[in-house]
């Protein structure tokens, strides 16, 4: 484990007692980089609280209020992501240097939203993010109050074939690929070009994520993330990385071959994700006209 990441989790369990003493809070877990042993200097501190109830504002205020915490922010309930979140920083490197320690992202949800998630991802085959971050962040937690809480949820978690299916449709839908070529040529629209380079490269890692059944935990620790990746083109990791300092029209020909090659690895260990039907969007072309074209009768 990181160095970085053993004091960050000796604060957590100084700061985990302070939540748990709260009426109505059932556990409290670290989650991210610190979490999995990966944190180094740029690394905040992710902790989430589970409530029974909803969270008590005047304690999250209060927590945070007192030494060594400096208050940064309490935001309201997020109806997208179900949960409330503070932002806050533990530790000064100056005595009247306020918000200048340790980075702290408290999270707050409420146990029912935890089990409706569970059964939405894991029965229902649900694809929205908010409950797949939540169960990635779940499977990667680290335990600091409610243990058992904790682990019966983490038990819960699975990836079935149906999900995996939906979620390699969803992200293995790769359209309007053509479009780099008429970025490059006209060539005053690199941002353009730049920005699907970057959505589709995302669409590709989460689709292999899904046909690996890993829930994506974010884009913070790509090492990580291709470690997992079992299933994958040749040397996936090298030519993905490499991907980012081709040239434009290599770029999109690098891409082009690894979108291909995992589609082939779809078909094989995922027939039901229907590969045909994504080959079929990712490799339309539309026709380009440099005069109108002719017009004639035909039938509907």
């Amino acid at each position: 484990m990181a160095e970085a990441s053993q004091w960050r989790q000796d604060i957590a369990r100084q700061i985990a007692p302070l939540y748990a003493a709260q009426a109505g809070v059932t556990a409290v877990m670290l989650a991210s980089s610190a979490a999995r042993g990966r944190s180094d200097r740029y690394s905040d501190l992710d902790i989430i609280v589970f409530w029974d109830d909803l969270p008590d504002e005047l304690a999250r205020e209060t927590i945070l209020s007192q030494p060594p915490f400096d208050l940064i922010r309490l935001y309201p309930y997020d109806p997208e992501w179900c949960c409330w979140s503070d932002l806050a920083t533990w530790g000064r490197d100056q005595s009247k240097a306020r918000q200048s320690g340790l980075a702290l992202d408290i999270t707050h949800y409420q146990n029912v939203t935890v089990k409706a998630w569970l059964h939405e991802v894991t029965v229902a085959h649900s694809t929205a993010e908010p409950p797949h971050n939540l169960l990635a962040l779940l499977a990667g937690g680290r335990p600091l109050y409610g243990v058992a809480c904790i682990k019966e949820w983490q038990k819960q978690i699975s990836y079935p074939d149906g999900l995996a299916a939906r979620m390699v449709r969803r992200y293995g839908q790769i359209d309007y690929f053509w479009r780099w070529r008429s970025a490059l040529e006209r060539g005053d629209n690199m941002l353009l070009f730049q920005r699907n380079m970057a959505q589709w490269g995302e669409s590709l890692l989460r689709m292999l994520l899904a046909l690996n059944r890993v829930f994506f935990f974010g884009l913070g620790w790509q090492d990580e993330v291709l470690a997992r990746l079992a299933l994958a083109p040749a040397d996936f990791a090298a030519r993905y990385q490499a991907l980012w300092s081709l040239g434009p029209a290599e770029q999109a020909e690098a891409l082009r071959r690894l979108i291909e090659e995992s589609y082939d690895l779809v078909e094989t260990h995922l027939p039901e994700a229907n590969v045909a039907w994504l080959r079929d969007v990712f490799r339309y072309q539309r026709r380009f006209w440099t005069e109108p074209p002719p017009v004639t009768k035909w039938e509907n």
